[in-house]
C-alpha cells in the first residue's frame, strides 16, 4: 500500500462501485476517471486507507485510496508504457 499524505495529489483509477446492491457496477458519482484530487485528509480503515477529498459535486467526501493512485506513480507508468 502506498503511504498517502494530506495535500498530496491523486488520480483517480477507479470510478465503478461493485457491492451486493450492483453486481455489475455504478459509477461513483462525485469522481472523474484519471482526474487529479488534492488529499485533504485520510484515515486507515482496515486494509485500505481512506481519503478525504473534494469531490467533482464540491463535496467534502471520503473515498478509498484503492480507486486512486499518487499522481507522482501513475506519472511514472505512463512515462514506463511509452519506453517499453
Amino acid at each position: 500500500m502506498s503511504l498517502v499524505y494530506s495535500m498530496d495529489q491523486i488520480i483517480c483509477i477507479n470510478n465503478i462501485a461493485i457491492n451486493q446492491f450492483y453486481p455489475d457496477g455504478v459509477k461513483i458519482d462525485g469522481l472523474t476517471l484519471q482526474k487529479v484530487y488534492s488529499v485533504e485528509s485520510y484515515e486507515r480503515i482496515d486494509n485500505d486507507v481512506a481519503v478525504w477529498i473534494t469531490d467533482d459535486n464540491n463535496q467534502y467526501h471520503a473515498y478509498f485510496m484503492k480507486d486512486f493512485m499518487l499522481l507522482d506513480k501513475w506519472r511514472e507508468q505512463q512515462i514506463n508504457k511509452i519506453i517499453e
